[in-house]
């Protein structure tokens, strides 16, 4: 068993992002630093939101990306497994197990059903739940994707046969 990680996405403290900054390391773990023209700091080709501010006006903390929160997450579990995972055993009744199969029987239909039909369901609520999704432009835009010629950045992996 596993429980949801208590910890998330943090900014930064100034004296850490400067730490940072110059060394590329982030809980043990490289990563590729660079700045553009325009004063944006990114971080494994990703752009981080950053602020600037402070006690003195030219410093700079910025928010883990998703692939520092990644880091540092995964330090907490080698640091501390036991408070990520625990074995237990958990009960099953015969109904419990027919329950799960009729259950995961109708997950199936639906996922058919859904190829089968062309439809596609958009979740807005998911689009920065923890970070933002790099496809957030393409959704909202309202335009119409054409699995012929993708956006830039994105590649079809799904393309309904014509009948």
């Amino acid at each position: 068993m596993w429980h949801k990680p208590q910890i998330k996405a943090k900014k930064l403290s100034f004296a850490d992002t400067k730490k940072f900054l110059k060394s590329g390391v982030y809980c043990e773990e490289e990563f590729k630093v660079t700045h553009d023209d325009f004063g944006e700091i990114w971080i494994n080709d990703v752009k981080t939101q950053a602020v600037i501010g402070g006690p003195k006006k030219d410093q700079t903390a910025i928010y883990e990306t998703a692939e520092m929160y990644g880091a540092r997450y995964m330090s907490s579990i080698i640091e501390a497994p036991h408070e990520h995972f625990a074995r237990k055993t958990v009960a099953r009744t015969e109904d419990d197990m027919k329950r799960l199969e009729r259950e995961l029987y109708n997950v199936y239909k639906l996922v058919k059903y859904t190829e089968e039909n062309d439809l596609w369901v958009q979740d807005e609520h998911q689009c920065d739940a923890t970070f933002k999704c790099p496809y957030m432009k393409s959704c909202f835009s309202n335009v119409e994707l054409d699995p012929d010629n993708p956006p830039e950045g994105m590649k079809c992996i799904y393309k309904k046969e014509k009948k």
